[in-house]
């Protein structure tokens, strides 16, 4: 949305082109995922920027924002942020996830309870930029390594999905 000057947008555009042409070289699917914004009037405003910039990379596009703002009033129950109030939480990692794989398979996922078992890194992780192995432990030893999600939860984030898909 060009924040930090009409330079980063440039930067961002020219380095969305460069990712997919790398991707492209590989044969990977690319899609662009988007971000989210709580307030509906800079939510619209990110989806325009977003939705813009996927298709000058001539790339789909994952809208996320406006369904998660969908969300904000049909589950407030939902871990949308981590406890740092601006990283995402678990359920809206499991928003992201639901939709891309709508994004590679063409359709979303049945409802069904799901645990994912991996370390679940928050925003003070203990990671830093050093390489390591992906199945070292994880730096701090009060990591989380697993999250639930139960079939209430998932039906009604893909019902969301749904309602916005037929909009």
């Amino acid at each position: 949305m060009c924040l930090f000057g009409p330079d980063s947008c440039v930067q961002s555009r020219r380095a969305i082109k460069s990712l997919v042409e790398r991707a492209n070289e590989t044969g990977a699917k690319i899609v662009l995922l988007g971000t989210y914004q709580f307030q509906p009037d800079a939510a619209l405003r990110l989806v325009e920027h977003e939705a813009a910039a996927a298709q000058e990379a001539g790339i789909p596009y994952i809208e996320v924002s406006l369904k998660l703002w969908q969300l904000g009033g049909a589950g407030p129950e939902f871990t949308w942020l981590a406890n740092d109030g601006m990283h995402p939480g678990k359920d809206l990692l499991l928003l992201d996830a639901s939709l891309v794989y709508q994004a590679l398979f063409g359709s979303l996922p049945r409802p069904k309870p799901l645990t994912v078992t991996a370390p679940i890194y928050g925003s003070t992780s203990g990671l830093t930029e050093s390489l390591r192995q992906s199945d070292a432990p994880p730096p701090l030893p009060d990591t989380p390594r697993e999250v639930l999600y139960t079939d209430e939860t998932i039906e009604k984030i893909l019902s969301v999905i749904n309602r916005a898909g037929s909009n």
